[in-house]
């Protein structure tokens, strides 16, 4: 790279981000579904095994007993399951599954609409799949936040915790400049042009800041159950809450909550959710249980 044209830097830099970025897709929702089943396994190791064995079958159509993930080693199940991960976003698994709904149900959308919602356990309506153009791509889209929906809700958690931080001190700064910016008035300046052009600055900065910040910490953070994800630019501390069971539905929709809340709060909150969720699957049974790939098709 030392010896690479200035012209073509910046073009190499972005082909490899965009190479780690791929990486990323592949392995953190692969990783946060390990380091959330590892920890929990410590309490009911059983039940566990049985819900990443409904998982791997959910997700990737991967067939793995109970028994073998008790005696697979992570590192081994973390192979297995990123080469799946891969092959479904990466490698047009997910566009084969789709093409082959459609040649399936044709155009009877109600069919289509429940095909979506028991393979990527997303909402679909026959209404947002009327339309004939749009149809597939709209599929592909459910498909691929289904296999990415642990990254796309750390995504949410890193922008939304930055750019929270951000206005507020954008804001302060404003205050500040409306407190000082009459002085220019001694310098022949008009206070309401000057307040409006650096405080236009200041929001141009802020964007600046917040694209920084979110671009760094994509590539680095991780969200696991129980931890605490700290801002490494304005030392806030923010928790990240589990929704749902995530074995059944990966990470689809997780809270994330900043500061007001004490870790025995957090901890047995989270507690309560697992519990309902465990219970949920016992009751609802469905996809998983049948193992049966023609009828799910």
């Amino acid at each position: 790279m030392a010896k690479m044209p200035v012209e073509k830097v910046a073009p190499f830099i972005l082909e490899q981000a965009r190479a780690a970025y791929r990486q990323r897709e592949i392995s953190y929702p692969v990783d946060y579904i390990l380091d959330l089943a590892f920890s929990m396994a410590q309490q009911n190791g059983a039940l566990v095994a049985q819900q990443l064995s409904n998982w791997a079958w959910n997700r990737y159509d991967v067939e793995l007993t109970p028994e073998e993930v008790l005696r697979t080693p992570r590192e081994q199940l973390r192979e297995r399951f990123e080469v799946a991960q891969k092959r479904w976003i990466h490698e047009g698994q997910l566009e084969k599954s789709v093409d082959e709904s459609l040649a399936k149900h044709g155009g009877n959308t109600e069919e289509l609409a429940k095909w979506i919602r028991e393979r990527f356990m997303m909402e679909a309506t026959a209404e947002e799949l009327a339309d004939e153009k749009t149809r597939r791509q709209l599929m592909l889209d459910k498909g691929r936040l289904f296999f990415r929906s642990e990254l796309t809700a750390l995504e949410r958690f890193v922008l939304l915790s930055i750019l929270d931080s951000a206005w507020k001190d954008h804001l302060y700064l404003m205050d500040q400049l409306r407190d000082s910016v009459s002085l220019r008035a001694y310098a022949e300046q008009d206070p309401r042009i000057v307040y409006k052009r650096e405080g236009a600055s200041q929001f141009r900065e802020m964007l600046r800041l917040v694209r920084d910040r979110v671009t760094d910490l994509i590539f680095r953070a991780r969200i696991t159950q129980g931890s605490q994800v700290r801002n490494v630019y304005n030392a806030q501390q923010a928790e990240h809450a589990e929704a749902g069971s995530v074995m059944e539905n990966g990470a689809s929709e997780k809270d994330a909550e900043q500061g007001g809340e004490s870790e025995s709060e957090a901890k047995s909150r989270h507690e309560r959710r697992a519990a309902a969720a465990m219970r949920g699957r016992e009751a609802k049974g469905g996809r998983s249980s049948q193992r049966d790939r023609h009828k799910r098709r």
